[in-house]
């Protein structure tokens, strides 16, 4: 399931970098399917890894929080847009392009969670 997630960050960089550089309404709507594709598997999946760490007394909780940041990070992504719309002159193109930033970044965060979860299990089979 982590090598999953991994691959739901890869769509979602793929899909905003064809929504940077579609010039037809046609592209732009099938690169939002293929972006959100990665975004909602990618929900359900760290969702069920969540569900199978996390003990269950503290599950609601955890849950809350992780909604609290899907909404901030909505409101930051919205925040941003409109910002760099109106300060900083940026096209969609451009926005679309720079919003692809995130999920670049994850996929290095991801890859270096992994690599330490990878070492833990070796060390915990020793």
């Amino acid at each position: 399931m982590q090598w999953a997630i991994l691959f739901t960050y890869v769509v979602m960089v793929i899909g905003y970098t064809v929504q940077g550089w579609a010039f037809t309404l046609t592209i732009f709507l099938i690169a939002t399917f293929i972006r959100t594709i990665g975004t909602g598997i990618n929900w359900v999946y760290s969702s069920s890894l969540l569900q199978m760490i996390v003990p269950s007394h503290f599950l609601g909780r955890v849950f809350a929080f992780d909604l609290a940041m899907m909404t901030l990070a909505s409101a930051t992504s919205t925040l941003w847009v409109g910002w760099a719309k109106d300060n900083l002159g940026l096209t969609p193109h451009q926005l679309a392009l720079s919003l692809g930033s995130v999920p670049t970044v994850m996929i290095f965060g991801w890859l270096i969670f992994m690599a330490f979860e990878l070492k833990r299990q070796q060390t915990c089979m020793s």
